[in-house]
């Protein structure tokens, strides 16, 4: 199965590098960037260009922000090829999805899973420590 990150700006290849940097070295994986002199339309072409013909149904996409121009390349791509594409990814994200694949899970399993690892990772430390009583916070590493 075969993913491809786009994003606006480096931030793709970004995730790309720490992902691999967690999980170790992937395959079947392209990072695309949007610069801000670019037109998206540069974008949507270069996307396409990765699709083979053999990825179809077998092929997901990972854009940075929902409504963003990454995004609305890859949905106009949506309306030509079957692919899968998860928006708003991040770190968490990326590691679940990629731990899926590497269990052999399918495109949509992928998909599931980008969303959960996603779905909990964000967090306001001040509040969770806060819920904390004090007692557990000496000693304790977050």
């Amino acid at each position: 199965m075969k993913c491809i990150l786009a994003s606006h700006g480096r931030m793709s290849e970004g995730l790309l590098d720490t992902v691999q940097m967690l999980l170790g070295p992937q395959t079947d994986i392209e990072a695309h960037v949007l610069l801000p002199e670019e037109e998206p339309a540069r974008l949507k072409e270069r996307l396409e260009a990765a699709i083979d013909p053999e990825d179809e149904g077998n092929i997901v996409f990972f854009t940075d922000l929902y409504f963003g121009s990454p995004f609305n390349q890859v949905v106009e791509l949506s309306r030509t090829h079957d692919i899968y594409h998860v928006t708003g990814v991040n770190v968490p994200a990326l590691v679940e999805a990629f731990v899926a694949r590497s269990a052999g899970k399918t495109a949509r399993e992928v998909s599931e899973a980008a969303v959960l690892g996603a779905k909990d990772s964000v967090k306001d430390v001040r509040k969770l420590m806060a819920s904390v009583p004090e007692e557990e916070k000496e000693g304790e590493e977050f």
